[in-house]
Order: structure tokens, then sequence, then C-alpha cells
């Protein structure tokens, strides 16, 4: 176990948080000693990443606190002394915001069996009060990956609830069908499986994915490139690779503030969107760029443009 818990926490900081809430679980289920173990270093590790880690790694606090929880200060004390923000941040999201249906969404799907058995929930009870305490909306959206560490601790935790109520095999079996039938019509509904209402069909292998093709096969396999946002990741392995408008602006990038060196700039060769998803001043990045000299456009196709930098 300990093995695994640790492999775990290295995947990502807030795993700590989940680690801890195992622990718990230990500890009140006949495994004390080990349950109190676990805690100290799921809570040790998130403590340690998030408030010296994380900081020493960048040379300065992070803002990620303060950017997704309203949380402002930093030190050993900031989380305890964040708990009314956090609290206060959880009731007006449940009340005035996508919580409640967010709640909703997390539990219908599991016939509402984990909260017959509350302590089963433990372990997820840490990433979904952080979700709710988040003062963006997308950490609220069930189909993003923020609640992907708790999934199976709420499989888990319905498995405790059917023991709960189904004391006969026939109350089991009609549940466990009612159970598959109302996960199967939510995920159909607001999932993201393939089978899914709202799923993202793949394009079909027309004229505009011939130029997309077309496109990354004109870009060298090592050279900069900064390219549109869904056409970046097969442009990755690279060791240099933008999302436009990077490096020439500094949007979803760095601390707030943060500028790109002009030597990136610089040292861009290529750069490859596709128009139609550009917003206004995308667009018109793209046009001061087709303008200068030193890019030239060799491909305009399907609304799909390749600039090269060459020797004016």
């Amino acid at each position: 176990m300990a093995v695994w818990l640790g492999l775990a926490l290295l995947c990502k900081e807030d795993v700590g948080l989940v680690v801890a809430g195992f622990g718990a679980l230990l500890w009140i289920t006949g495994h004390p000693m080990v349950g109190r173990r676990t805690v100290a270093a799921g809570l040790g590790f998130f403590l340690l990443t998030v408030l010296v880690l994380i900081p020493l790694t960048n040379g300065r606090p992070s803002p990620h606190l303060e950017l997704n929880f309203g949380i402002t200060g930093s030190g050993p004390t900031v989380v305890v002394e964040a708990a009314p923000t956090l609290a206060e941040n959880i009731w007006k999201n449940v009340t005035q915001g996508k919580g409640a249906t967010y709640l909703l969404l997390i539990f219908a799907p599991f016939l509402g069996l984990p909260l017959l058995d509350p302590r089963w929930l433990l372990p997820a009870a840490p990433p979904i009060l952080l979700n709710l305490a988040a003062t963006h909306g997308y950490q609220q959206e069930i189909r993003y990956q923020y609640l992907a560490t708790a999934a199976p601790f709420l499989a888990l935790a319905a498995i405790a609830g059917l023991r709960v109520v189904a004391g006969r095999r026939m109350v089991l079996a009609s549940l466990l069908v009612a159970l598959v039938a109302v996960a199967g019509f939510i995920d159909y509904r607001v999932g993201p499986a393939p089978w899914s209402k709202d799923f993202p069909r793949p394009a079909e292998d027309g004229p505009l994915n011939q130029a997309r093709r077309q496109a990354l096969g004109l870009i060298d396999p090592s050279a900069p490139v900064s390219a549109q946002y869904n056409l970046a990741p097969h442009l990755a392995h690279r060791t240099h690779v933008y999302e436009f408008p990077n490096p020439f602006q500094a949007p979803n990038w760095g601390f707030p503030g943060d500028r790109h060196q002009p030597a990136e700039v610089e040292r861009l060769h290529y750069v490859v969107v596709e128009r139609p998803l550009l917003g206004e001043a995308d667009a018109a990045l793209l046009d001061q760029l087709r303008t200068q000299p030193q890019w030239h456009t060799v491909l305009d196709r399907q609304g799909i443009v390749v600039l090269e930098r060459r020797p004016p």
C-alpha cells in the first residue's frame, strides 16, 4: 500500500489530500496506526509541495491559491487561515453557482449510495470540497479531470452503500440494474464518453484535415514553432513549442504580468494557425506578422496558415 500511495503522491500535489482522506478511512475502520501514518504522510506531502517545493522551484510564491481559490498570503499558516474563505466560496458556489448541480452529477449516477456510509467518502471529500471552493467554474464541471482522483473512492463508497440497504439478493439486483440505467442515462446526457450526447465527433477526412496534414508536414521536426491549440499536440515532440499567440504575447502562461523574452520570439521559426478558430486579437496579430518581411506565408489553404521565418 505504501508503495502505491507513494507513486500516487508523485503525480500531483493535491493527491496528498486524497491520501490523507484514505488514511482517515483506515483510521476509523480498524487500522488506527497505519491510518494515522497515512494521514501524516498525505498532509505532510501536500504542505511540503504547496508551501516549499513549488515556490522553491518557481523562485517566488505561486499565485495558484490566489487565482483559483481567492487565498492571499504565504507560509505554513496560510491553509488554516484560509478556512473561512474556502467555506464562503463553497457556500456561494452551492447556493448561487454550479455547486448544487455539480454535487447532483457526482452522486446521482451512484443513486446516492455513497451517502449511506459517509466514512467511505473521506478520501473523496478533499477534491470535492476543493472543487466547490474554486473561484472559477471549470472545477465544477463534471466533464473535466478535477475529480479523477476521487472516482475510484466514489465507486467503493457506492459498494459500501449497497451493503447498507441490500440485505436481499432481489433488492441488490434491482439496485444494480437501476444504478447501471441511471448512470448510463446521465453519462449520455452530460458525460464525455464517445456515446454521450455532446461528445465532439472527429472531423470528416475532407479538405480541412488534408490542409492540416499538409501544414504539419511543412514544419521542421526540431524547429521552434508557435501553433494553434488544436495543432500544438501534433508538434510537441521538440524542445521549443508554444501555443499561439505565445511567445508574441503571454496568455495562459507563467504568472500574472509575466512576459516572454525577446530571444524566444527571435528563435521562433514557424507559426501555424487555423484562422477560423482565432479570436479578434489573435487574428490581428497574425495579419501583423504577415506584413513583416521576415515572415513568409508558405501555406494558406482552407483557413490553415503557415508562416516561416526567412532572412528579409
